[in-house]
């Protein structure tokens, strides 16, 4: 990605959905809070980590009244490896595809 510009990034409003929606799992508000610079791709794609860095575990979704649907990519070392807004891409309906 060094053709790509790394960029500051505001995590807050992840972190406060974070917060309401996995209350019980504060390592993901952690993580979040350490998404201070990204690369943006299409406007709906953010990489936190450069793509060739970690290796992939699993998804948490999100749900955003503003943004709809939002998948994190989590990491094997718990970081958070990209996000994708998919209510920018798809019609998810009132709730989000929930």
């Amino acid at each position: 990605m060094s053709d790509l510009k790394w960029r500051s990034y505001d995590p807050g409003w992840l972190v406060e959905l974070a917060k309401v929606q996995y209350e019980d799992e504060p390592e993901l508000v952690d993580a979040l809070l350490r998404c201070t610079q990204c690369i943006e791709e299409a406007g709906n794609l953010f990489y936190f980590v450069d793509r060739m860095e970690g290796h992939f575990s699993h998804n948490i979704p999100l749900f955003s009244a503003e943004k709809g649907k939002i998948v994190l990519d989590i990491l094997t070392d718990g970081r958070i490896g990209s996000m994708e807004i998919l209510g920018l891409i798809f019609d998810l309906g009132p709730y989000g595809g929930k």
